[in-house]
């Protein structure tokens, strides 16, 4: 049966045959990697009988499409349309059961954010036409250095949660719930997953034990999740902790820290223990100073295969907000944050520390590292692909006024030379942002907040995403969809895209709005 309409958008499609394990009841399965306006966008089809034929089928539109226009005893229902009926792919499937196809995409600025929607049948079946039919792939197309809104959209506003890319590419979203009138995250207790191959968002049936926001999410080695500290709904500090399993879906407890801590980092080992640095045990919006004593110097090691936790070294002096990134070397560098001095007859005194500690776990030891030009806190830091680690951005702070000053400047350190180097500043000033290595060697660094209400610990969102070369001539910018105050963020598709997640500024109340959108981002 041939339909007549037909779209011009797409390129001529090229079919290849894969390698791959037969499985012993197939259920074909489509993934889609690339999708890269003046590019490729790439189909692989897993999990069919050997030697049956199969279509592929793009289409801009969702249908439903009955099967029953081809074999009238077919119930089931495609979800795309017959617009790019002209482009569909024919092809018959390896021995091995696999196949892929590519299309080519045009450069065309013109099909920015448009939604393609993908699905395979395959055929002949038994008792109808068509045998299987695969899930349904759906992305926003997009060009280099732009970013658009996914498919699917949250099933509810989101702000203070974590994002944790997933083994089998999902992203793990955990904790945050929505801003109260004072600006202050509500923390909640749900797990929402996102699928980058349908760019759609479900809820887990897995819950969180308690409430949790300003949590940390730390990929383990077996590719669980494990989930720490934070604060609870009455904005008191966890101890307890939780290990999500993707596989299973399910949630379990840990032994509880020694100490409630929240604003710490927790840093996966080459071992795979999780090695947690600083803090708090207390933190009061209404009153920061106050809650000084409760920044903590002390560290600790979990064990996920013992469940249990040993001491780790001490900071010379209590400290949070700072960052930890693991070295290729197996060694963490723990970079600046706010450091709390006890001096006699005055007490706590706070300062933001360029300060720098190299952490051993081979003998369980730390050790100063060179310090930076520029002292910061809630900055961006990532371990580059040459060994290398760049920061960027962070605040300072005025302890007198409780002013925060967002920084611009970027450094990078090298571990063979213990040396840090100054390179090109962002665009933006930022705190809280987050930075990532892409896909090119190239970094990027999306979210934060441009300005900062000490009060409120929000403000005004950075709206930027900015793009380097890891040589950092220079930045590339291009902005978010809409500004979100402290997104969580994660690189997916092996480094192609970002996705970013969390509620939009308001920028008449200078809250949030209550609206569920998502986007991606293209370096």
């Amino acid at each position: 049966m041939r339909f007549p309409l037909s779209h011009a958008a797409l390129g001529c499609a090229s079919v290849t045959l894969l390698a791959g394990a037969a499985l012993a009841a197939p259920q074909a399965q489509l993934t889609r990697t690339q999708g890269i306006l003046g590019g490729s966008v790439d189909f692989d089809l897993s999990g069919a009988n050997s030697g049956q034929f199969f279509f592929l089928m793009p289409s801009f539109q969702t249908g439903p499409l009955p099967l029953a226009l081809i074999d009238p005893v077919d119930t089931r229902l495609l979800g795309i349309g017959l617009d790019l009926q002209s482009v569909w792919t024919f092809g018959v499937i390896d021995p091995l059961g696999n196949a892929s196809t590519n299309y080519l995409l045009p450069p065309d600025p013109a099909l920015q954010g448009l939604e393609l929607f993908t699905q395979a049948i395959t055929l002949p079946g038994t008792t109808t036409l068509v045998d299987d039919v695969t899930n349904r792939t759906a992305f926003a197309l997009s060009a280099p250095g732009n970013a658009t809104l996914t498919v699917g959209d949250l099933p509810a506003a989101l702000s203070g949660h974590t994002a944790t890319t997933l083994p089998d590419g999902r992203v793990l979203l955990a904790g945050g719930g929505g801003v109260d009138s004072f600006g202050a995250t509500v923390p909640g207790n749900l797990l929402y997953l996102f699928d980058p191959q349908d760019q759609g968002f479900t809820t887990s049936s897995a819950v969180m034990s308690t409430e949790r926001a300003a949590h940390t999410a730390t990929l383990l080695g077996d590719g669980r999740v494990l989930l720490l500290g934070g604060s609870d709904a009455a904005a008191a500090p966890l101890a307890s902790g939780e290990i999500y399993d993707p596989v299973t879906n399910t949630l379990s407890p840990i032994a509880n820290m020694p100490t409630p801590r929240l604003l710490h980092t927790a840093t996966l080992l080459n071992d795979g223990r999780v090695f947690v640095a600083g803090g708090a045990s207390g933190f009061d919006l209404a009153d920061p100073l106050a809650g000084l004593n409760n920044v903590l110097n002390s560290t600790i090691v979990y064990n996920p295969v013992a469940n249990n936790w040993s001491a780790g070294p001490n900071f010379p002096n209590p400290r949070g907000g700072h960052r930890a990134t693991k070295l290729n070397d197996g060694r963490v560098l723990l970079t600046g944050g706010l450091e709390v001095t006890q001096v006699i007859f005055i007490g706590a005194v706070p300062s933001i520390t360029a300060d720098c500690r190299i952490y051993n776990p081979a003998n369980n030891s730390m050790s100063g590292a060179a310090s930076f030009s520029g002292a910061r806190a809630l900055h961006a830091q990532v371990t580059l692909p040459d060994g290398r680690v760049f920061v960027a951005g962070g605040g300072t702070i005025d302890f007198l006024s409780l002013g925060i000053s967002t920084l611009n400047s970027a450094r990078v350190y090298d571990p063979g030379s213990n040396t840090w180097a100054n390179v090109t500043s962002l665009a933006q000033p930022r705190a809280y942002a987050e930075a990532f290595a892409v896909a090119g060697n190239r970094v990027c660094v999306a979210g934060g907040l441009a300005a900062v209400d000490a009060a409120t610990s929000s403000g005004v969102p950075a709206n930027l995403v900015e793009t380097s070369a890891i040589t950092f001539g220079g930045w590339s910018t291009a902005p978010m969809v809409m500004p979100r105050v402290i997104p969580a963020i994660a690189s997916i598709e092996d480094g192609l895209r970002l996705s970013i997640t969390g509620a939009p500024y308001d920028s008449v109340s200078g809250g949030t709005l209550l609206d569920f959108s998502a986007e991606t981002f293209l370096p």
